[in-house]
């Protein structure tokens, strides 16, 4: 890494300027969806550029294909990426759902070997897309208890996607879901591998930031970002941040001027450039201190 740059943090990131994309679907890294509304427009569908040309029936079109899927990633948070992101994300968040969902989920009884196990016989239940009641009568023949709290700690953590039901937007105020058609490999060291590429991804969309800001995104520990930017210190800079705070980015990323002006643009509630720094002052002003929590917009 080159160590002799500075880089501000209050500059508009280069990637959220305008620019022309000939694919009206881009990678998820440019295009990435919080589909966190079951019957109208995901919540925050975010695209760093006014421009991309995905219109609703081009989505529709892309989750009925498989092209787009809908699942649980980033901040254990539903998210809509491209089919051939899923496994790489879900990945690098493992250590994360483990620890959460699983963990919490075997305090039904159950050890995790044994909650391991269940969850490779739901994924061969969900070989096709089930409805939650359907589910849920089925954990109960299995755990002989009231499967709800059990069912909201698998569904979290399952690599599951949530299947289509039609109309617009897709999805149904009544989800569906179905076994990851690409399954992520969930072994020890596979985590470490794919949060590279994450981090990667994530820097080329949102850097130069820092190892909180990337652990602030993705949600994972920052011991894990650190290491993850050690694999990659020979394809990333490293830049001077304020108060000597390191930052990296990627090689030849566009760094504007502290002063150069944003274009106008939308945000929705959980637009990805209000949750990609642990400081959302780098892009909202102090004297507007509600926009800078999406829950208070």
């Amino acid at each position: 890494m080159g160590g002799d740059g500075e880089a501000t943090p209050g500059a508009v990131p280069g990637s959220q300027l305008p620019a022309q994309h000939p694919d009206p679907l881009p990678h998820a890294d440019e295009a990435e969806a919080h589909a966190g509304c079951a019957s109208g427009p995901p919540a925050g569908v975010e695209h760093p550029h006014d421009d991309c040309g995905v219109v609703a029936v081009d989505l529709d079109a892309a989750f009925a294909g498989h092209a787009v899927v809908k699942a649980t990633l980033l901040r254990m948070t539903l998210h809509a990426v491209c089919v051939e992101d899923y496994p790489t994300f879900r990945e690098a968040i493992e250590p994360t759902l483990r620890a959460t969902r699983l963990g919490r989920f075997t305090a039904t009884g159950l050890t995790l070997a044994a909650a391991d196990a269940l969850v490779a016989e739901l994924l061969r239940f969900a070989d096709r897309p089930r409805t939650t009641a359907e589910i849920v009568a089925w954990l109960e023949q299995r755990l002989g208890a009231p499967p709800k709290p059990a069912w909201s700690q698998l569904r979290g953590y399952a690599p599951m996607w949530h299947a289509p039901t039609g109309g617009p937007w897709t999805f149904g105020p009544r989800p569906s879901y179905r076994a990851a058609g690409t399954r992520p490999t969930l072994d020890q060291d596979t985590p470490a591998e794919s949060l590279q590429v994450l981090v990667q991804r994530y820097l080329e969309g949102f850097g130069p930031a820092s190892v909180a800001d990337v652990a602030q995104f993705a949600l994972v520990q920052r011991c894990r970002v650190k290491g993850a930017l050690r694999a990659l210190a020979g394809s990333l800079e490293q830049l001077e941040g304020p108060g000597g705070t390191a930052l990296f980015d990627v090689p030849g990323a566009p760094r504007p001027a502290e002063d150069t002006p944003a274009p106008p643009r939308l945000m929705a509630m959980w637009d990805s450039i209000l949750l990609a720094y642990a400081d959302r002052g780098r892009v909202i002003p102090p004297a507007l201190p509600q926009a800078r929590d999406p829950q208070q917009r």
